[in-house]
């Protein structure tokens, strides 16, 4: 297996297409959609269908939680569950023909402490059978060659319990020679950027609300609000110092602005898709399967970029997160316009 998602926080997608919103009405769906959610399990269906290997660790309680399994499996995706006392949530997204979505999202799952160390060495568990040579499948050549690199995604919210038990592992699988991806927020992307992740995804504001201190002195608050509003470079860049790791790579989205990528070696700008879908929810997943599938086929960083925005823009085509088609993805790929910075 070339992926192992962390699945943090997964749900039941629950989509309906509607004529349009009243409140106070009823509403009846014109076309209804029902997935195994959740940014991880997002990411993993998206890889599926760019033809990388994946593996999703997920945390399951409660009828809901065999609802999203079942889901998982008919789908074809692979899921490895760890068993929880708390009920899985659920996520509704009414979508209108015109405008924008209205959206309502039960919280993530407490966990406890035994808990978060059972899904943390699942995570380990899972990460060794990798390293161990139990992958099956591939990404053209790479994998071909027998020498794909074995890639953890951590992707969503992070509860505080499992944070402390996963960052021993993340430490030894980076030693281990893993790669690590990180899509995460707040307090939870804070500790892992201390682990020195290889690849760092994440939107503006998300960026903004853990290096905000680097663009003001008049408090925390104040430097986010100037991050928020900082050049998408200079905001990479804080969040790459912040990382620490020399050969790390980061990524920042910034919606209908593009997405800028920064190594070593120099940045790129992906500009958006000039004929964009109208459906959002998964692209940022979909964006991080397509990065990390364009660097397990050993593309360069720009090439990687322009993978992962196709994917993005493909996602928006159709209803329900990173549910790809390929001829979506042959077409945002020809539309897609990486630029070297500097």
């Amino acid at each position: 297996m070339t992926l192992i998602a962390l699945a943090p926080s997964p749900a039941l997608d629950v989509t309906h297409r509607v004529v349009a919103l009243e409140p106070g009405e009823i509403h009846r769906p014109t076309e209804v959609v029902r997935l195994a959610g959740g940014k991880a399990l997002n990411v993993v269906r998206a890889a599926g269908v760019l033809g990388l290997p994946a593996r999703a660790v997920v945390p399951l309680g409660g009828r809901m939680g065999v609802v999203v399994a079942g889901l998982a499996i008919d789908e074809g995706l692979d899921v490895r569950a760890v068993p929880i006392a708390a009920e899985a949530r659920q996520c509704l997204s009414l979508v209108p023909d015109e405008g924008a979505p209205t959206e309502s999202y039960e919280p993530a799952p407490v966990l406890s402490e035994r808990e978060a160390r059972s899904l943390a060495s699942a995570v380990g568990e899972e990460l060794a059978g990798a390293l161990a040579g139990e992958a099956i499948g591939s990404v053209a050549a790479a994998a071909d060659a027998g020498d794909a690199p074995v890639w953890l995604a951590i992707s969503g919210s992070l509860p505080a319990a499992l944070v402390s038990a996963l960052l021993p592992v993340v430490e030894q699988a980076t030693a281990a020679g893993v790669r690590v991806a990180v899509d995460s927020s707040g307090d939870g992307l804070a500790a892992l950027l201390d682990a020195r992740p290889h690849l760092v995804k994440v939107n503006r504001a998300e960026a903004a609300g853990v290096v905000g201190a680097a663009f003001g002195a008049a408090g925390a608050a104040a430097g986010e609000d100037n991050a928020t509003d900082a050049p998408l470079l200079e905001l990479a860049t804080a969040l790459r110092d912040r990382a620490g790791r020399d050969d790390g790579l980061v990524v920042v989205t910034d919606g209908a602005h593009g997405a800028l990528a920064l190594n070593s070696a120099g940045a790129w700008l992906a500009h958006p898709d000039p004929e964009p879908g109208r459906f959002a929810v998964g692209s940022g997943d979909s964006f991080l399967a397509g990065f990390v599938a364009g660097l397990v086929a050993g593309e360069p960083t720009e090439s990687a970029l322009a993978r992962a925005s196709a994917a993005g823009s493909a996602n928006t085509r159709s209803l329900g997160a990173a549910r790809l088609a390929v001829a979506d993805l042959d077409a945002a790929a020809s539309r897609i316009r990486v630029e070297k910075l500097g």
